[in-house]
């Protein structure tokens, strides 16, 4: 790209060598200006449909231009730039800021300088919740309650509104806030206390079950936390609990089998639970999920993309954002050698096909474009293979494999960790195959890599091999390989070791130097540990647990010593396992003498080899069994999970059993192989064999079985809540536990001292049914220790025992160990109580537990109702149902300023009571202090408003602005003025005292007082004083052309202000509202007067005649002068105004022109500055030049402009004030000085354009401007220099040509002297 300058450049050197252009004329012509110069105005306006450009200006450049379209022969013409086609406008600039600070803004400057909006105002956001809830009237008192209480807990952060709808019988409120949290939690806190409960069902699919619940219960959770109900889903009983093996697109929703959802809770969340649900059903029925397994997975990772970028963006593209796509990673695909111990553990079946989930058109849209995609990669993509060394391998996957993919749009296949090969694989577009070449080698070689060979280390030793092996066991195992920040040390896998013979460590790093210390540090402890510093010794793995002791405690004492004792990894559950231990010794201390240390090794080893092997042969006393059980009992050996094989061994576990032939093994597998401790093994033998007897004997249905009786009051503890505790048991014990239902509910009807016991049948293994046993019977007797307290308490003391969201409730039962139930709506004792043969009534508590806890819980509970008789004694008051609006003040805010003030609750019977006295009630609660602090303050205002009076005053609705004034301000002084004092008026506000009627109201002319008997009268006497002033006053006129009426305004109104206030009148100029409302009454005086002409005085009659005789003996002469609009601008000084001011008395109104720095059209007669007058442009921030002659001038010949038009001539005003005898002459004088003028600039015939070095202007001016002054008044001319716009240093001369060439020449001396002038 060529930049400006350059460009410039070229057409300099173009424009330079003109002879260029051969005589043939095949050459080009002479670069166009790129940039012409704009000395000239860029962009003239458009007049008589000509161009830009004056007809002059036209003329001048019509033959340079026709000379350039000839050399240029055939070339491109140049566009036109005023096309409005090709170049349309940017429409136009913002509209001007209305108001008092858009007349601040210099609406002359660029638009992205400009500011043309208003202050910005920053809100915060406003969340909000609403509800509705069935009305009804017993719950009619709890609404205010539950309101109070919540705007008390979260102050200001929220506010609720409530309405209440007849028609539909509901309650509607709205929750607001600028917390999103508070509001939600406030919703959720409004619907407890007062939605009723209720208990919902919803139908789902058996098949979606699962799903519903979520993982461990996630779902589930969430609903219950977002909406506080209780969700229970049925539990599967047989072939239910078998969940769908085939893919869920398969199942047939609509013929699926329906299980019942039921959900508890208050009425207005359970039904949002219910539509949560449905939507997690809704969602799992409309999408779908596919497996694609056609793919190769080399192709995965173009697939994927570079860290999934080509996954999101098909799932952003084709599947609209509601599809998703899990390609399997490069690790899914392992060689199966790299499981160490296949057989150990074996390899689970890992699904490697891409999963495409979500909706179901969208889902086969998306399978389509990967297939698509695999089409087009198996045709284009071709492979690369070079050989890497193999340790730097590791530097070719995670995110350099990503890096490599993003930059190059090619893959990187290594071979398998344990394979030898160093082959690596390159594949991709064949264009793209060098550029990942060369990325695949700047990975590899990015980093250090040192490395360090055990074997090689010790090559001497007989079995170099298998030493190495045992150091690299015991590094990896004690945690001594050294670490340094930013070097990685890794060590080879066994695999590899077997396969390679090779015992290789790498170290891997950014610094050279940290590599080397890593490496160095290594080789010293690889070096340091020779082969008779190692002794292995070989221990049945069954007694490896044993030595090692409980956390390692008995390796302690070798580690002290300096041997370091590596037992294999633990045994198999069938006893497998290696039996080689290796020690290691590590002196603690170094000592120079080596064959004391080599002799120091020996010993130390000798004495940990000779405990561990008389540790041995004392635990040595092991003993192998087989036991031949049919395989078809194996199972039931084990047990549900292993469950019966874990009870038979113990928690020890010493003793190893495997059950049927190991992996591998062929035959028939029948056998039981127990090996451990003889005695251990004759206790697992024997109980094995027992319970292989007892299943040839027995079925497992009906086994063991045991029955005992517990009381009908414990069976419901016993069960757990929908059957948990059973379940449970169930589940560990694999037992079923059955109570007889018929004798509970007889039980349940008798007295309690002689009620039925309840049979509770226990049926399985018998170990496990004696555990299932003991179990319950020791619950029955903790049960047996529960009593039951019934208390006395008022219903409406019931909430603060409970407390917010069940607190206080909730806080009992925990600390005490306690239930402790509430009777419900209406009094009905709940379902499950069978222990009491009554309906729980409306003032019980019932207390159930253990006796302590009773107890405990009791006390609690008579202590805090004796606090809540003390605190919350209720009081009620009648008031008259016209205070009630004074008393709740706007949105509350009275009633709860008393509420904050005094600590009482304050419930408010909007339905009232007593129609005949139109009162009220008004419930108080609290303690006695704070109900008789509420009761005076309410019955103050009830008072106060039963001694109201209200006055009807007619005063007509053209005085209501005046009495109102300013914001109000009228009227507060007023009130101020008939009360006596301005407490009044600011103790209550003046809309409360006086209220003015709306516009459009039918009584427009009838003004209300309200208020306080005494002061009501006197605002009354006051206003209809008031109002008979403007009713008794006058409306006269005079006459008062505009330029007279800015006078007797003033700045700022300070005139009129000074005469409304000294002859107590008020002056109404045209063009306001009230012009056109009042009459004059002297329209003799004014006679035809235009209205805009008039100005209106109303008052009293003799402050109306003593203004307009003020006004008269000081009236201002005024002439009309018409300037030729040419001179207009040279005239219109600040000089001149002042000589006129200062010698005749007269002050001049001209239109005000702002100069732009244009010309006003003429020929140029005279061009000067070589290149640099050419070159000049509006952009320049100053001219250079060494000389006179060097500065750009321009001579332009005046006149030829055509005055023949309306807008020829200017017209000024001229203005006397002062003695209307002087001031005919005064005006006269000024006019002939004007005349004076006009002639003396008649003789302006040239204008110089002169463009100067912007810091010579100081120069020229000089101080106080008297370089500028003496050089007009010796050439006889004027010199303008603009202040704004460009080009910067512009003088402009006007004058006769010698005058103007005369001062250019001094103005350009000055301008090139290099020092001070």
């Amino acid at each position: 790209m060529v930049s400006a300058a350059e460009l410039q450049r070229m057409h300099e050197q173009a424009n330079s060598a003109p002879n260029a252009v051969s005589a043939a004329g095949n050459q080009a012509a002479p670069m166009a200006d790129p940039f012409p110069s704009l000395t000239e105005d860029p962009f003239p306006a458009m007049s008589n449909g000509q161009g830009p450009h004056s007809s002059a200006a036209a003329a001048a450049n019509g033959t340079a231009t026709s000379a350039r379209k000839s050399a240029q022969g055939n070339q491109i013409a140049q566009p036109d730039f005023n096309s409005q086609s090709a170049f349309p406008s940017l429409g136009a600039s913002a509209p001007a800021p209305k108001g008092q600070w858009g007349q601040k803004l210099n609406t002359s400057k660029p638009a992205s300088a400009a500011w043309s909006g208003s202050t910005p105002v920053i809100q915060r956001p406003v969340f909000q919740e609403s509800l509705s809830i069935p009305f009804k009237e017993d719950t009619n008192a709890k609404v205010s309650a539950a309101m109070t209480a919540l705007q008390k807990k979260y102050k200001n952060s929220i506010k609720v509104e409530a309405s209440t709808t007849r028609s539909t019988s509901t309650t509607n409120f709205v929750i607001k806030g600028t917390d999103q949290a508070a509001v939600k939690a406030a919703r959720k806190e409004l619907t407890v206390s007062l939605a009723r409960r209720v208990t919902l069902e919803v139908m789902v699919p058996q098949s979606l079950r699962a799903f519903v619940i979520g993982a461990k219960g996630k779902n589930f959770k969430n609903i219950t936390e977002q909406t506080g109900c209780r969700v229970n889903m049925p539990r599967q009983e047989g072939e239910a609990a078998v969940e769908l093996a085939g893919p869920r697109d398969e199942v047939d929703f609509d013929n699926d089998e329906q299980i019942a959802v039921s959900i508890e809770g208050d009425e207005v969340n359970a039904q949002q639970a219910a539509q949560m649900i449905q939507a997690i059903v809704a969602e799992r029925t409309s999408r779908t999920t596919q497996r694609i397994t056609t793919v190769e997975h080399i192709f995965y990772p173009f697939i994927a993309g570079a860290k999934g970028a080509n996954v999101a963006r098909i799932e952003a593209e084709v599947g609209s954002g509601d599809v998703s796509v899990r390609v399997p990673p490069r690790a899914a695909f392992l060689h199966p050698k790299d499981a160490e111990d296949e057989e150990a553990h074996p390899r689970r079946e890992r699904d490697l096909s891409i999963i495409v989930s979500g909706d179901r058109a969208q889902v086969q849209a998306v399978v389509q474009a990967i297939e698509a995609q695999v089409e087009d990669m198996k045709r284009e993509f071709r492979c690369l293979s070079i050989s890497v060394p193999k340790r730097q391998h590791r530097f070719l996957v995670g995110d350099a494999a990503n890096d490599i993919l993003a930059s190059s749009g090619c893959s990187v296949e290594l071979a398998p960790q344990d394979d030898p090969s160093d082959q690596v694989t390159i594949r991709g577009p064949q264009a793209r195959l060098p550029m990942a070449l060369t990325a695949v080698m700047e990975k590899a070689n990015a980093v250090k890599v040192d490395v360090v060979d055990i074997v090689a280390a010790h090559r001497s030793a007989s079995d170099a091999l298998q030493h190495a092996k045992n150091l690299l066991r015991w590094l990896q195992v004690s945690g001594k390989l050294p670490k340094k920040q930013g070097v990685q040390v890794f060590t080879p896998r066994p695999a590899l070791v077997e396969s390679s013979g090779n015992v290789q460590i790498e170290i891997v790093g950014a610094e050279q130097a940290d590599v080397a210390e890593v490496r160095s540090s290594l080789d010293r402890l690889v070096k340091g540990t020779p082969p008779h510093y190692v002794d292995t010794l070989d221990v049945d793995p069954l007694l490896h647990a044993l030595l090692i002791g409980k956390k390692g405690a008995n390796l302690k004492e070798y580690e002290r010593k300096g041997v370091d004792a590596l037992f294999p990894p633990p045994s198999t559950a069938d006893g497998e396992g290696r039996s080689d231990i290796i020690l290691i010794y590590s002196p603690t201390m170094e000592t120079s003498d080596k064959k004391a240390r080599d002799a120091e090794a020996k010993r130390v080893l000798a004495e940990v080899k000779a405990d561990l092997l008389k540790a041995s042969q004392q635990a040595a006393d092991l003993k192998t069994e087989t036991l031949n059980v049919p395989s078809k009992y194996h199972r039931t050996i084990l047990g549900p999970g292993g469950s019966t094989l874990n009870a038979v061994l113990g928690e020890e576990r010493i003793v190893a059993v495997r059950v049927g032939n190991s992996k591998g093994q062929t035959g028939a597998d029948d056998t039981i192989t127990i090996r451990g401790p003889s005695t251990e093994v004759d206790r697992v033998a024997a109980a094995l064999r027992k319970i292989a007897k007892d299943a040839e004997e027995d079925a497992i249905v009906n086994g063991h079985e045991a029955t005992f009786s517990v009381d009908p009051a414990h069976v419901k503890h016993l069960v757990g809540k929908s059957g948990a505790a059973i379940t449970k048991l169930r589940e560990e014990l694999g037992v079923r536990v059955d109570f007889d239902d018929a004798a509970a509910t007889n039980g349940a009807a008798a007295n309690k001292k002689s009620a039925a016991k309840v049979q509770c049948k226990i049926v399985g293994r018998k170990e496990n049914v004696e555990e299932a046993h003991k179990r319950l019977l020791a619950q029955a007797e903790k049960l047996a220790d529960e009593r039951e307290e019934t208390l006395k308490v008022p219903q409406n003391l019931h909430s603060a025992i409970i407390g917010k969201g069940g607190v206080w409730v909730t806080r009992l039962q925990d600390n005490h160990g306690v239930r402790i139930e509430f009777p419900r709506q209406g009094g009905a004792a709940k379902e499950e109580s069978v222990a009491s043969s009554r309906a729980q009534k409306a003032d019980e508590v019932i207390i159930r537990g253990g006796k302590k806890g009773v107890a405990a819980a009791k006390a609690e509970i008579l202590e805090l109702l004796e606090y809540e008789k003390e605190n919350n004694n209720v009081a009620e008051l009648s008031v008259s149902t016209a205070s009630l609006p004074r008393i709740l003040g706007k949105s509350g805010a009275t009633v709860n300023q008393i509420r904050d003030d005094t600590g009482a609750q304050i419930d408010v019977d909007q339905n009232g009571s007593g129609e005949k006295e139109k009162t009220t009630t008004i419930r108080l609660r609290g303690t006695n202090k704070a109900i008789a602090a509420a009761k005076a303050a309410i019955t103050a205002i009830d008072a106060e408003v039963k001694g109201e009076e209200t006055f009807a005053i007619h005063i007509p609705s053209k005085y209501h602005g005046q009495l109102i004034g300013p914001g109000g301000q009228g009227i507060r002084d007023l009130i101020a003025r008939a009360t006596g004092s301005q407490d009044t008026a600011s103790g209550r506000s003046a809309t409360q005292l006086v209220q003015f009627p709306r516009r459009g109201e039918q009584n427009a002319d009838v003004v209300t007082v309200r208020g306080p008997s005494g002061i009501a009268r006197k605002i009354k006497a006051e206003l209809e004083s008031s109002a008979k002033v403007f009713t008794e006053r006058v409306c006269h006129g005079f006459v008062a052309p505009p330029e007279q009426q800015r006078l007797l305004i003033g700045r700022g109104g300070s005139r009129r202000a000074e005469l409304e206030s000294q002859f107590g009148v008020r002056l109404v100029f045209p063009g306001r509202a009230e012009h056109g409302q009042e009459e004059v009454e002297n329209s003799a005086e004014i006679g035809e007067a235009p209205q805009e002409h008039i100005v209106k005085v109303l008052g009293k009659v003799e402050d109306v005649e003593a203004l307009k005789k003020e006004l008269a003996s000081n009236a201002a002469a005024t002439r009309i002068v018409k300037i030729p609009r040419s001179m207009h601008k040279q005239l219109a000084t600040a000089d001149l105004f002042r000589k006129l001011r200062s010698s005749y008395g007269v002050n001049v109104d001209a239109p005000r022109v702002r100069d732009s720095g244009k010309s006003q059209g003429g020929k140029v007669v005279m061009s000067t500055g070589g290149n640099a007058a050419a070159e000049a442009r509006i952009d320049d921030e100053e001219t250079q030049a060494t000389s006179a002659d060097d500065l750009p001038f321009e001579l332009l010949e005046l006149g030829g402009e055509s005055e023949s038009t309306d807008e020829a001539s200017v017209d000024w005003t001229l203005t006397f004030k002062g003695n209307s005898s002087e001031a005919s002459d005064s005006l006269q004088a000024a006019h002939d000085h004007l005349l004076s003028a006009i002639s003396g600039s008649s003789t302006i015939s040239h204008e110089g354009r002169l463009i100067v070095p912007a810091g010579s202007i100081p120069r020229i001016i000089g101080k106080g401007g008297s370089g500028l002054r003496a050089i007009q008044d010796e050439h006889a001319c004027s010199v303008e220099i603009p202040r704004e716009g460009k080009p910067r240093g512009l003088c402009i001369i006007k004058g006769s040509k010698e005058a103007v060439m005369e001062a250019k020449d001094r103005i350009a001396e000055i301008a090139t002297q290099p020092g001070r002038y």
